[in-house]
């Protein structure tokens, strides 16, 4: 691997670092819980990265947390502690959506399916040209890869919350409203930030290929 793409999967993980500080308080019946921009990371990641790269990027933060660091995003736990936080599958939804979307986004198609169409609200703003890399990480592609990250995060985190509470905790009611909460303010705050994100990545895997 050569030694820039190793650094560009350094400052993923240091951006996931940073992105876990920049949180957003949401009380629940359970405490305080915290929404981050760790998401928005993972997409970029997905967009910029190959498949292997992303995963090892997402792996690597998380795996600094559990040997101790403080890069998670909730303080209430720490180190291998963070297991039993009803939220940790939030975390592996980033190891696994971010490689998706790049297994997506980096998928072998015959020439004339590089890309597809953006109809709509959506026309115009995908990145257009003569080459096939173009097509391949326009702005169409590169939302519907946005949309698999935020949906693994999404199914990933859900889950765990459900598990946690059934089979750890034994008592699954209040953790619905955590649910409902958490799951209402992620698909508002990363879907915005998909688009945002997916309109500028063709432009920067343009510089990161460079």
């Amino acid at each position: 691997m050569k030694t820039n793409r190793l650094a560009i999967m350094g400052l993923f993980v240091a951006l996931m670092c940073v992105s876990a500080w920049m949180r957003i308080p949401i009380p629940t019946p359970l405490g305080i819980t915290y929404l981050t921009f760790q998401t928005a990371v993972a997409i970029l990641a997905a967009l910029l990265l190959a498949p292997h790269e992303a995963f090892f990027a997402m792996a690597a933060y998380v795996i600094l947390g559990l040997v101790g660091l403080p890069v998670f995003a909730n303080p209430g736990f720490a180190g291998l502690g963070y297991l039993a936080s009803p939220t940790f599958g939030y975390l592996l939804g980033f190891v696994l959506g971010a490689p998706l979307g790049s297994l997506y986004l980096n998928r072998r198609l015959p020439e004339e399916l590089g890309d597809i169409s953006a109809h709509g609200f959506l026309k115009g703003l995908e990145l257009t040209g003569p080459n096939a890399a173009a097509k391949r990480y326009g702005f169409t592609q590169c939302l519907l890869a946005s949309l698999i990250v935020i949906m693994a995060v999404y199914v990933c985190g859900v889950t765990y919350i459900w598990a946690y509470a059934r089979w750890i905790v034994g008592a699954p009611e209040p953790y619905r409203s955590l649910i409902t909460t958490t799951s209402a303010f992620l698909w508002i705050k990363d879907s915005i930030l998909g688009v945002v994100i997916a309109s500028i990545a063709p432009r920067l895997r343009a510089i990161v290929d460079h």
